[in-house]
């Protein structure tokens, strides 16, 4: 399953879903959508990462 991960300060429920919407009409595919806490994902120049599991 497909999650897209957010950053933003005060965020509530109407952006997650709002982002989840956007998500499914560019994709054309279903994902959780969660927000973190400022600062908790790393900032590293990486923008989507595949951590699909391939060994089961």
């Amino acid at each position: 399953a497909m999650r897209l991960l957010f950053e933003a300060e005060g965020a509530g429920a109407e952006i997650a879903d709002a982002l989840a919407a956007s998500l499914r009409d560019v994709t054309k595919l279903g994902g959780q959508v969660e927000r973190m806490e400022m600062g908790s994902l790393p900032n590293d120049g990486k923008v989507i990462s595949d951590e699909r599991n391939y060994e089961s």
